[in-house]
């Protein structure tokens, strides 16, 4: 490491650090809330997935094998 990239290497290391500690309190604070939110989307993926099935002709063949 050269000695101009340990400014940079050192705001990245502050920088992944105070990351680190808000998202900690933000599951602390909204754990329920990110757990619902996060059922609510892949439920939503699962319906656009079943959707994407019943309109490609060519997945629909492949199911009844």
């Amino acid at each position: 490491m050269e000695s101009n990239d340990i400014p940079e290497a050192n705001i990245a290391w502050v920088l992944c650090n105070v990351l680190e500690e808000i998202t900690e309190r933000l599951w602390l604070r909204y754990d329920k809330d990110f757990i619902r939110l996060a059922s609510q989307q892949e439920e939503e993926d699962i319906r656009a997935g079943e959707k994407g099935n019943e309109m490609d002709p060519d997945l629909l063949a492949q199911d009844d094998f």
